[in-house]
């Protein structure tokens, strides 16, 4: 971003220079950094930690959390750690701070009890 600001090529070459993918990124940072706000770093550096998630217990999320945590919500250093999606960690440490642990349990697959469904629903089942 320093380089496009003090002139020293266009978007499309700061790009390709610094293997940025996108101009809207370089515009993006510039606009910030034009407004005074606070630009943060993912820690990878840029690497890609894990596109991909995996199955976790409930026991697996409360220890990634809490190592999250105690390592003052580094999600890249976390996600790395445990091999999961930085995103997988982003979205249990949201869970965590609206639920606490509660928050961390998979209820995907659960059944509505019976006075919970609605007429359609208990047709369905």
């Amino acid at each position: 971003m320093q380089d496009y600001l003090v002139g020293l090529g266009s978007q499309d070459d700061i790009c390709l220079k610094y293997g940025i993918r996108s101009k809207g990124k370089l515009q993006r940072w510039v606009t910030k950094y034009n407004s005074h706000e606070e630009l943060k770093t993912s820690g990878t550096g840029g690497i890609t930690i894990m596109t991909k998630g995996r199955k976790t217990t409930y026991d697996e999320r409360v220890e990634i959390v809490q190592y999250c945590i105690e390592n003052e919500n580094n999600y890249a250093a976390t996600a790395e750690k445990y091999q999961v999606s930085y995103q997988q960690v982003y979205t249990w440490m949201k869970k965590y701070g609206k639920k606490g642990v509660e928050g961390l349990l998979d209820r995907r697959r659960r059944t509505k009890p019976e006075n919970e469904m609605s007429e359609l629903e208990r047709r369905r089942s």
